[in-house]
C-alpha cells in the first residue's frame, strides 16, 4: 500500500473482496452543513450505499495521511465543526499533508484521488 494512503477497516475487507466501493467527498461533513446535522447526513449517506451493496468511502486528509474510508471515531471527528478543517483544493493537497493537519475532500481533486486509488489497487 502507498505510503500516504490509509485505508478504513471496511474499504480494506472490500478490495480484499472486490466489492464496489463508492467515494464520498468529506466537504459537506466539514463545511456543508450545521452539527448535528452533519453527522446525521454522514450516517443516513453510508447506510444508504450499504444498503445498495456498495461499500461507503468518505475521502479526507488527517495527520499526514489520505484516508480511504471514515472509522466511526473519523466520522465523529469531520463532524466537529471545531477542528476547523482546512477546505483543500488540489493545491492544498500537499501541504496540508505535509503540516499533518485536517482537510476535506470535494469534487475538484475527489476523481483524482480515486484514480490514484484505483490504480494503487491494480499493482
Amino acid at each position: 500500500m502507498h505510503r500516504l494512503i490509509k485505508y478504513s477497516r471496511r474499504i480494506i475487507e472490500a478490495r480484499k473482496n472486490w466489492e464496489p466501493i463508492v467515494a464520498l467527498e468529506s466537504t459537506i461533513l466539514t463545511h456543508g452543513l450545521p452539527q448535528p446535522l452533519n453527522r446525521a447526513i454522514a450516517t443516513e449517506a453510508e447506510a444508504t450505499i450499504l444498503e445498495q451493496g456498495a461499500v461507503p468511502a468518505t475521502i479526507f486528509i488527517n495527520q499526514g495521511k489520505i484516508h480511504i474510508g471514515a472509522e466511526e471515531e473519523d466520522l465523529e471527528m469531520l463532524c466537529n465543526l471545531e477542528n476547523n478543517a482546512v477546505k483543500c483544493s488540489r493545491r492544498d493537497i500537499a501541504g496540508v499533508l505535509a503540516s499533518n493537519k485536517l482537510g476535506q475532500s470535494y469534487k475538484i481533486y475527489l476523481n483524482n484521488i480515486y484514480l490514484q486509488f484505483l490504480f494503487i489497487n491494480s499493482k
